[in-house]
């Protein structure tokens, strides 16, 4: 079976919401006749991705800094700025602000 042709008001509906902090279910609403599998192709056809959280924080290098078996701290660079951020210990979630520039990074604990 042939997929139904895009037309041209869906392709651009789909380039103005799918890059939006829409949800994925309201931009399936807003495409009625295409399944979530055909929006995600197309959208990737045309090169659109959705935003995502880690696009706001930065992955960072860290280093930890220890005495005997014990962990007292950890060094963390920031990617943006590349300061060295020192901590004593890592938040659960690994999110770190950078003192230096402010730059919200994040530690893939």
């Amino acid at each position: 079976m042939k997929a139904k042709e895009w037309t041209n008001e869906e392709l651009e509906l789909l380039k103005a919401i799918y890059a939006t902090d829409s949800t994925f279910k309201d931009i399936i609403t807003e495409l009625p006749g295409r399944s979530p599998n055909s929006i995600r192709l197309m959208a990737s056809r045309l090169g659109l991705k959705r935003p995502t959280l880690l696009e706001k924080i930065h992955p960072v290098n860290s280093i930890a800094i220890s005495e005997g078996n014990r962990i007292r701290g950890y060094l963390i660079r920031c990617s943006e700025c590349k300061s060295w951020i020192h901590v004593d210990e890592i938040v659960a979630n690994g999110t770190v602000y950078c003192e230096h520039c402010g730059a919200v990074c994040y530690l893939a604990i």
